[in-house]
C-alpha cells in the first residue's frame, strides 16, 4: 500500500465518521430533545453586595504606597541609561540558551 493510497483511505474514513457525527446531531436538533427534555441545570443565588470598610482590612492586606512612578515600557535609550545609572534591579539570573 502507497503513502497516497493510505492517506486516501485515512480521509475517506475521518469522512465519514465526521459525516456521520454530523448527520447524528442535526437529526436530534430536529427532535428537540436537547432544550425541552428537562435536563438542564441552572444556579441561582441572591447575593447581595456588602459595603466594607479600610479599617475592617488587617494591616497585613493593606499595600504600602509604591516609589514607582511609572510602571509603563521605556525606550531602548532610556533602558540603557537605567542601566548605567544601576538604576535595574535584576532579581534572577539571565539564561541565555
Amino acid at each position: 500500500m502507497s503513502w497516497i493510497k493510505f492517506t486516501l483511505w485515512l480521509i475517506g474514513i475521518y469522512s465519514a465518521y465526521y459525516s456521520s457525527l454530523i448527520f447524528w446531531d442535526s437529526r436530534n436538533a430536529k427532535k428537540g430533545t436537547r432544550a425541552q427534555d428537562g435536563d438542564e441545570l441552572t444556579f441561582a443565588e441572591n447575593i447581595a453586595p456588602v459595603s466594607t470598610d479600610d479599617t475592617d482590612t488587617p494591616d497585613l492586606l493593606k499595600v504600602p504606597p509604591s516609589p514607582v512612578v511609572s510602571s509603563g515600557g521605556v525606550s531602548i535609550r532610556q533602558l540603557f541609561s537605567l542601566a548605567q545609572q544601576e538604576a535595574i534591579e535584576f532579581t534572577r539570573p539571565v539564561s541565555f540558551s
